[in-house]
């Protein structure tokens, strides 16, 4: 059962959701980890509300903890209680009192892990090899290192779609705004002077004059718009056609394909480095490549592994979706027993890439807003005051 809690400590307020059999199960965890004198509210949650994963930046900020806790002597129990105690994301650090109790129930961490959402099976893999050889402390550094790696490349693709999108809302807002406290007085003013109005004048008038009434409209009909979608997106079928349409999109596909790598790359470098085996690893490196053409790709390679074949004999029957730089330098390290030094400077070169396609991406697109901004609010003042110069030029 779902339920949603609040946990209120001095000027810290704690949102979440969390699964859990009652109430007061909550209460007691909750209790453990801010203390009796914490105010925490808990209730059911509803169907209709949505439940939120965990950021890139906790993890980090967990594996890196439990890394430095690790290497001082601390046992792994005491170092989930105490990384679960200082966890901004209260959901998070009941999942982590979870693997605690599992682990003094005598299980395995990487066991503990399994139940748990919220840890994805590159994690689970690697934690299994840490416990396996003694060195979980390697283990939580390089799975810090990993997630801090994601979160560079999520952020730079992110930025580079934050730029154009502010833009485009800023000029909504300049319009929305012309048109509540401009248009009107310009109308009074045109109407008193009895003025025959130019079409292009009339014309703007009236669309500016209806804005109020349309955006609105226009922003519900998008939402829906989006809506359905990604309840289409969600069936097999249509999602595989959708990613084939994204990874194909002019410049964003280019940017979202590079991205992807650099990140499938990482988890692979992590794993093979780890000790799991190269099956294994291309099987759990399919959790991290979200779009479907990527996950059929990492599958026909791991079966070509499977096969007693090199991996670059599979990737280069899948160009489309796979970046020519990686296929050379993979096959590169497979020829010369350097597989995971390959790896990783593949996914280094492929974060500079994707730093180099974002830059020009920019460069494409901020004189183009530019220029479009500049028509759009030239053609406004144009029709504004096309009357004016019309009558002066009849003076």
């Amino acid at each position: 059962m779902l339920f949603r809690y609040e946990v209120t400590k001095g000027r810290r307020n704690i949102k979440g959701v969390v699964e859990a059999f009652s109430e007061e199960e909550i209460m007691d965890k909750l209790c453990r980890l801010y203390g009796s004198v914490a105010k925490i509210k808990v209730r059911k949650h509803h169907l209709w509300e949505r439940k939120r994963g965990v950021k890139t930046t906790v993890k980090m900020l967990f594996y890196r903890q439990m890394e430095a806790m690790l290497r001082c002597g601390i046992p792994l129990p005491d170092g989930l209680r105490l990384s679960a105690s200082s966890c901004p994301d209260a959901h998070f650090a009941l999942r982590i009192l979870d693997i605690e109790a599992e682990i003094l129930h005598g299980k395995y961490m990487y066991q503990a892990m399994e139940r748990i959402e919220n840890f994805s099976n590159v994690e689970r893999a690697l934690i299994a090899a840490g416990e396996e050889s003694a060195s979980l402390d390697i283990i939580f550094k390089r799975l810090y290192e990993y997630f801090k790696n994601v979160f560079k490349v999520k952020s730079k693709v992110t930025e580079s779609m934050v730029y154009p999108l502010s833009i485009v809302l800023v000029m909504i807002g300049v319009l929305i705004l012309v048109s509540r406290m401009v248009v009107p007085k310009f109308a009074e003013i045109y109407q008193s002077m009895g003025v025959e109005l130019p079409y292009l004048t009339s014309l703007m008038l009236m669309v500016l004059g209806k804005v109020t009434t349309i955006a609105p409209l226009f922003i519900l009909s998008v939402l829906i718009g989006i809506g359905i979608v990604k309840q289409i997106i969600k069936k097999e079928k249509y999602k595989l056609k959708w990613d084939r349409f994204v990874l194909h999109l002019p410049q964003i596909g280019e940017i979202l394909l590079v991205s992807y790598w650099a990140q499938i790359l990482r988890a692979l470098e992590v794993l093979v480095t780890a000790g799991v085996d190269m099956y294994k690893s291309l099987q759990h490196a399919k959790e991290v490549a979200s779009r479907i053409p990527l996950k059929e790709v990492l599958e026909h390679a791991s079966k070509t592994v499977l096969s007693g074949r090199m991996i670059h004999t599979s990737l280069q029957r899948n160009l489309e979706y796979v970046p020519p730089i990686a296929v050379g330098m993979i096959a590169a390290g497979e020829n010369t027993g350097s597989l995971e030094k390959m790896l990783a400077t593949t996914a280094e070169y492929l974060e500079d890439e994707l730093n180099h396609r974002i830059e020009l991406f920019m460069k494409i697109v901020e004189p183009a807003l530019i220029v479009a901004v500049g028509l759009v609010v030239g053609l406004v003042v144009l029709a504004l005051y096309l009357p004016i110069f019309t009558l002066a030029s009849k003076m």
